[in-house]
């Protein structure tokens, strides 16, 4: 017994000291149609930034389940912009597209290359947590199923049904055609 712990130990430690440094997210949204969701989280990369970090599904704590408000999909960015900025002038709903565009010369929704993420700098990070916002993301980061590359315009991601209900009569009240999605998503550590 003795010989099986000290064999542990060193890594509990490496697991608490790297599950401290990614204790920084905040609490996760749910859903409330069932979606078909991925087992890890989906970040599109022209080139992988780094194989170091290594995602475990066997943390129960990494997954959360939220309801996601998606207004659109679609393969063109342009579109959903312009979708994006009508939603909001109607609704009032802020965008917040967590400093990333579309960036046509790698055909991703991508971080500037000299941003101060260095791990995800000129590539695509999920949005994985709860707010009322609106953003562009990539369905496959919230639907196993998705076609590769299709974009959707989120309304918000929330984490219990009534606030998702809530916001889709609100938006859906505006004339806006929105689905509210139940779905899991990873929400550890990515770095």
């Amino acid at each position: 017994m003795y010989a099986f712990a000290k064999l542990l130990l060193p890594s509990l430690v490496l697991n608490g000291i790297i599950c401290h440094s990614c204790n920084s997210a905040s609490t996760a949204p749910v859903k409330h149609e069932k979606a078909k969701v991925s087992k890890k989280p989906n970040v599109i990369s022209q080139q992988p930034k780094s194989t170091e970090t290594e995602i475990s599904d066997e943390n129960p704590d990494d997954w959360a389940e939220y309801y996601v408000l998606m207004a659109d999909t679609g393969q063109n960015y342009q579109p959903l912009q312009k979708a994006m900025k009508e939603v909001s002038h109607l609704t009032n709903i802020k965008i917040d597209t967590l400093n990333r565009s579309f960036r046509a010369d790698k055909n991703l929704i991508a971080l500037a290359d000299d941003d101060e993420d260095e791990m995800y700098a000129g590539d695509y990070f999920p949005r994985r947590f709860q707010g009322n916002f609106l953003s562009i993301e990539y369905l496959s980061s919230y639907l196993d199923d998705a076609p590769e590359k299709t974009m959707v315009l989120i309304a918000g991601i929330y984490d219990n049904k009534a606030s998702a209900d809530s916001a889709f009569q609100v938006i859906s009240s505006k004339g806006v055609k929105v689905q509210n999605r139940k779905t899991k998503m990873f929400i550890g550590c990515l770095h």
